[in-house]
């Protein structure tokens, strides 16, 4: 399941990015489900907040949000003289296109990642759960800005996958913990790891990390210890409280699947799951290693938090791909670097970059 949240998250940041380019400047991740809801037609404002399944107050403030920066409007209802209609302004319209053509973008990336075939039959699996949930059905307001593109139900079943969570820590007493505290503690894992490793697999920053890992530590649920590979370095471990937090947390994730098992059968959801974990970790992957469009800005010799980073994606990559894929890999990827700072025009490679 976490590999599902981990697509949603790159979906909503890839979504983000677009519209920020498109210079969209006062976007909100909540405009999202009210925008599908009025790209349908316009909507009186006392019924949003039932429609969208959040408080009046709460309806209220993302209707006064969209109307200040232009993409919604209040109408006068035809229908009745005392309440307003709300309605998506032109801009408003444009925002909804330009986020369903990033989605639609990001879904032909996927598709070329896993391949089409594999794509398809995970994006079909996707639309059932999100049906087969509730989570997508024509007049339920969280639906996808981009119809044509069932990829984005990864967003929905995320988020209402992180609901189910929070209300099983809350029952077991737990509610203090976070969502960001959680899927820390979640990939910190019985056996424990270093920041950088938590920065990576979570495509965060190392200082956001430490921030979560901090708090963590103030609530007793994980402590430090010298790690045995790296004197100078520390690993971070659940405590026996941080235990407790975890066990409760991964029988919550149990029952999200269990329910997801129901839908789709035993065969599509552990075909679901492959998927998606194998897309979730390429995802990583082409993150830690995408490199500078402008060559001249490569580091003769990388930092040694860099080199830190590195050598835990070596290590992933070692054990996902097996010695002899690893090894083609490496000799590839030298291949490419040289490539990119070769100077095309003599054939010559800058001896000091070689050297380094």
């Amino acid at each position: 399941m976490h590999h599902l949240i981990a697509i949603a998250n790159d979906l909503r940041r890839h979504i983000d990015r677009v519209l920020a380019d498109s210079g969209y400047e006062h976007r909100r991740p909540a405009f999202a489900p009210l925008f599908s809801l009025l790209w349908k037609g316009a909507v009186p404002q006392g019924r949003l907040a039932e429609a969208l399944g959040v408080s009046a107050q709460a309806a209220s403030q993302s209707v006064g949000f969209a109307a200040r920066a232009g993409f919604v409007a209040r109408v006068a209802n035809p229908d009745d003289g005392r309440s307003k209609l709300v309605e998506l302004t032109d801009l408003g319209r444009a925002f909804v296109s330009d986020g369903a053509d990033a989605i639609t973008e990001r879904a032909r990336d996927y598709s070329a990642i896993i391949g089409p075939r594999r794509f398809a039959r995970f994006d079909l699996a996707l639309r059932r759960l999100s049906t087969g949930m509730r989570l997508g059905a024509d007049g339920d307001p969280v639906a996808s800005l981009a119809p044509r593109a069932s990829i984005m139900a990864v967003v929905a079943l995320a988020d209402e996958a992180m609901r189910s969570l929070h209300e099983v820590m809350h029952a077991a007493g737990h509610g203090w913990i976070t969502a960001g505290q959680n899927l820390v503690l979640v990939y910190v894992g019985p056996d424990g790891a270093r920041s950088s490793e938590l920065a990576r697999v979570q495509r965060v920053s190392r200082q956001a990390v430490s921030a979560v890992l901090h708090e963590l530590e103030a609530q007793r649920c994980v402590r430090r210890r010298s790690d045995s590979n790296d004197g100078r370095g520390v690993v971070f471990v659940p405590t026996a409280k941080g235990r407790r937090v975890l066990a409760d947390y991964v029988a919550g994730i149990d029952d999200v699947e269990a329910r997801y098992t129901e839908i789709l059968g035993a065969a599509r959801f552990e075909e679901l799951a492959g998927t998606a974990r194998d897309l979730s970790r390429i995802l990583v992957l082409e993150h830690a290693f995408s490199l500078p469009a402008d060559p001249s800005s490569l580091p003769t010799t990388p930092t040694e938090r860099r080199r830190g980073e590195l050598a835990d994606l070596g290590v992933e990559l070692l054990r996902w791909l097996g010695e002899a894929d690893a090894w083609w890999l490496a000799a590839h990827l030298r291949e490419q670097v040289i490539a990119r700072i070769e100077d095309p025009m003599t054939g010559s490679v800058d001896a000091d970059r070689r050297s380094g």
